[in-house]
C-alpha cells in the first residue's frame, strides 16, 4: 500500500489492527457484560486514516450508568491504552449508555470521555467522576458511527444507534466550527479541512457525514477558486503528499475562507437553533 493512501480498519497497518484488538479486549475485561458495543468512527472507519497525523475515534456503549469509581477506573484504563499505542495519533473515546445510543438525547449524556486534552487531568486525578456530563459534539460522532462506523464489539451500528436529529447534528457542526475558528495560526490544516467538512454537513441535502479528505475534494468543486490553493495545500499535507516545509499558508486567506463557510452555513445553524425544528 502507498504510504500516501489513507487506511481503513480492514487494511490498516498490522500493529494498528492488533492495537484495536487490545483495546477491545482490555475494555471487555474491565467492563464484562456491561460492555454492549465498541465502534470505530472517523478517518479509520472511512478510509482516510494516516497514522502520522490521524487520531482513532472510538465509541463504547455500556448497558447502564457507571458509578464514579467505575468511571475513574475506565478513564485511567484509557490513559494506559493511550500510552501503549503504537501510532503517533492518539485515541479519542466516548463512552455512552445504551439507552442514549438507541434513543438520542441532545446534548448527549456520556459516562466517560478520553482525548489527549484530558490525558494529564485524568492521570493526575483532576476529574470529578461523580458529575453527569453531556456533549453537543457527540451528535456528529454518533451519526458518523451509525452511518459509517466499524464494529469491534457488539451488533452492527445501525442496529444499536438510533437516528440523530438534523438539528443536533448541525448544532455539533457549529460547535466544532466555533472551537476551531481561533486556531488558524496553530492548526491551519485542521481549520481548513474542518471548515470544508462543516460546509458540506450544513448545506448537503442528505445527512451523510464526510471525512476531511472527502470534504476537501468536494469543496474544491464547490467553493470559489480563490480558496482552492489553501484547500489543496491542506489536503496534500493531510495525505502526506506534501511536506510542511513546502507550504506557506496565507492566514488572511484562511480567515476569509472561514468567513465564507460561516456565511453559507449560517442559515442551517440558525434553523438548527430555532427550537430544534428540522429541515427535512
Amino acid at each position: 500500500m502507498s504510504k500516501f493512501r489513507g487506511q481503513s480498519v480492514a487494511d490498516a497497518d498490522r500493529d494498528v489492527r492488533q492495537y484495536l484488538i487490545r483495546v477491545a479486549g482490555t475494555l471487555g475485561d474491565l467492563l464484562g457484560d456491561t460492555l454492549v458495543g465498541l465502534y470505530v468512527h472517523g478517518s479509520l472507519a472511512t478510509g482516510a486514516y494516516h497514522r502520522e497525523r490521524s487520531d482513532v475515534g472510538l465509541i463504547a456503549i455500556v448497558g447502564r450508568r457507571l458509578s464514579a469509581k467505575e468511571r475513574e477506573a475506565l478513564a485511567r484504563t484509557l490513559v494506559r491504552l493511550s500510552d501503549a499505542r503504537p501510532m503517533w495519533g492518539d485515541i479519542e473515546v466516548s463512552v455512552l449508555q445504551e439507552r442514549y445510543a438507541r434513543t438520542f438525547e441532545h446534548p448527549l449524556p456520556y459516562e466517560v470521555h478520553y482525548s489527549s486534552l484530558l490525558h494529564e487531568a485524568i492521570r493526575r486525578g483532576r476529574v470529578d467522576y461523580s458529575r453527569d456530563e453531556a456533549g453537543v459534539d457527540l451528535a456528529a460522532q454518533v451519526l458518523e458511527t451509525r452511518e459509517r462506523g466499524v464494529t469491534l464489539v457488539g451488533p452492527a451500528p445501525e442496529l444499536l444507534f438510533g437516528p440523530v436529529p438534523w438539528h443536533a447534528y448541525v448544532n455539533a457542526l457549529e460547535a466544532d466550527f466555533n472551537w476551531a475558528q481561533g486556531r488558524i495560526a496553530e492548526q491551519p490544516v485542521y481549520v481548513i479541512l474542518n471548515a470544508c467538512r462543516i460546509l458540506h454537513g450544513a448545506t448537503a441535502s442528505v445527512m451523510r457525514p464526510f471525512n476531511k479528505d472527502e470534504a476537501a475534494v468536494w469543496a474544491l468543486e464547490k467553493v470559489p477558486p480563490e480558496y482552492h490553493s489553501a484547500i489543496n495545500d491542506a489536503l496534500q499535507l493531510y495525505r502526506g503528499t506534501k511536506a510542511a516545509d513546502d507550504v506557506v499558508f496565507d492566514h488572511a486567506r484562511i480567515a476569509a475562507f472561514r468567513d465564507y463557510v460561516r456565511t453559507h452555513a449560517q442559515p442551517a445553524f440558525a434553523r438548527a437553533s430555532d427550537n430544534g425544528e428540522e429541515d427535512e
